[in-house]
């Protein structure tokens, strides 16, 4: 698509959102993201590129601080009243890669422009979230296979083996296949629903689609394979770690995320698998969570 597009909608974890500004015209041009356009009308959220964004007031509550790893720029998450203020600066100092700003009970992010690719996809995730979870609607930093129609989320920290693991299943387990192997969503109704995303790491899997969730593994290191159920106090201990962590430092989001997480694992198996990186601790994940499998 040419360079002259303003506006693009995406479908996101069953919800439309509106990228508007000359940005659009990257997100019209990404592989990543060209599956989940859609020509739907009516946006439900929009997040507007371009826009004069004033900096955060100086009597702001400072929520979070991070690092973004994969372009080393350190982030900055503020709250003053119901107005949140993201701001992204480059590590070599200067003026901020992106500053946003967002209204609670709103349905628009503001932001100023984006140059940097990756701190703008970033950016995108992280105003999705912020518009995402008031309708209990989260990204989950996990690994996702989908066996027979049903999506098992596998947690770790970075490093720990998630993509590791879901490969093993790839290669062990007949008709299993990668969802996504980062940040796919959960979406809490009636049933839980786990969707793809366009943010799946290193890994190139953008799929749109979402099937129900079956199970939630978080994995550890371990000089041998063993898997257990967890209860509903470990199973919260265990998911809670795998949400958006900038937003969990604000009151009002730390209420809805604990919402989706005590709803999701009251509904789905959460377990803890101490592993190897072998075939064998794939097989044992397996058989634990489709033990009725012919597979």
């Amino acid at each position: 698509m040419e360079n002259c597009v303003k506006s693009i909608s995406l479908s996101i974890g069953g919800h439309v959102v509106a990228v508007v500004g000359k940005e659009a015209a990257y997100f019209a041009q990404s592989g990543a993201f060209a599956r989940f356009v859609t020509n739907e009308a009516e946006a439900e959220w929009q997040v507007h590129y371009g826009m004069q964004v004033d900096a955060q007031p100086v009597d702001a509550l400072l929520l979070s601080s991070f690092v973004y790893e994969e372009i080393g720029s350190r982030c900055l998450f503020y709250n003053s009243g119901d107005d949140y203020y993201f701001t992204m600066l480059p590590n070599s100092g200067g003026q901020p890669l992106a500053v946003m700003h967002y209204r609670r009970d709103s349905s628009i992010v503001e932001s100023s422009s984006v140059g940097d690719p990756n701190a703008l996809r970033f950016s995108l995730w992280f105003a999705i979230s912020m518009l995402a979870t008031p309708s209990q609607l989260t990204f989950v930093h996990s690994s996702t296979i989908v066996y027979k129609g049903h999506a098992v989320l596998f947690l770790g920290e970075s490093g720990t083996g998630k993509s590791t693991h879901t490969r093993l299943w790839l290669n062990n387990i007949e008709g299993a296949h990668l969802l996504n192997d980062d940040s796919p969503l959960i979406q809490v109704n009636n049933s839980i629903l786990v969707y793809g995303s366009p943010w799946s790491g290193k890994t190139p899997c953008y799929i749109p689609r979402n099937y129900p969730l079956a199970a939630i593994v978080r994995l550890s290191q371990a000089p041998h394979n063993a898997i257990r159920r967890l209860s509903i106090p470990q199973a919260f201990a265990a998911l809670q770690p795998s949400l958006p962590p900038a937003l969990v430092q604000d009151d009002y989001y730390a209420d809805l995320i604990v919402d989706i997480i005590s709803r999701t694992i009251s509904n789905v198996p959460v377990y803890h698998l101490e592993c190897l990186p072998d075939a064998h601790a794939a097989r044992l994940s397996f058989e634990t969570l489709f033990p009725l499998s012919d597979g």
